[in-house]
C-alpha cells in the first residue's frame, strides 16, 4: 500500500477512479442513452482488487 492520495476534488483517489468515475460517466451519458432507446448500460467489475476501507474514504 502506498500513501493515501486525494484527487483534485478532495476525494480519496482510488475511490474516485473505481467508483465515482463510473457513476459520472453514466450520469453524463444518460440523456443521450434515453434519446437512443432502447439502450443498455453494462457495468463490469472484479473482485480481484482488495476490498474498500470505508473508514478511509
Amino acid at each position: 500500500e502506498g500513501p493515501r492520495r486525494l484527487s483534485e476534488d478532495g476525494h480519496e483517489l482510488h475511490f474516485q477512479v473505481n467508483y465515482l468515475a463510473g457513476f459520472l460517466l453514466t450520469h453524463e451519458l444518460l440523456p443521450l442513452l434515453q434519446r437512443s432507446a432502447p439502450a443498455r448500460i453494462v457495468n463490469v467489475s472484479s473482485a480481484a482488487q482488495r476490498p474498500i476501507d470505508f473508514d478511509d474514504v
